[in-house]
């Protein structure tokens, strides 16, 4: 079974309910920092990943999204989550 990621429409709405629990405001900051963020994981040269394990694939995905500051708010909420949800095996499954 192959890994699914997620992309940039469905990392928003995931934002968008974090911040409906949350608060803060809405909005991408840097549209690149977070596709690049989304990125980060999956990347690789030939059949070599960079990043072979769930939990390195976690670790970048949330440290990138808080690093870049990608959003306007709640990057470090998004970041944690993020990782939550990819450790927790809800990637391919929870649908927001």
């Amino acid at each position: 079974m192959s890994l699914k990621y997620r992309d940039i429409a469905q990392i928003s709405k995931i934002h968008e309910r974090c911040l409906k629990l949350t608060g803060g405001l809405d909005g991408v900051r840097d549209l690149r920092g977070l596709e690049s963020a989304i990125a980060l994981p999956r990347q690789g040269f030939g059949d070599h990943e960079f990043c072979p394990l769930i939990s390195y694939k976690a670790a970048i995905l949330g440290f990138t999204l808080i690093l870049n500051h990608p959003i306007l708010d709640g990057n470090k909420r998004m970041g944690f989550l993020s990782m939550d949800m990819k450790l927790s095996n809800r990637l391919t499954s929870w649908n927001p």
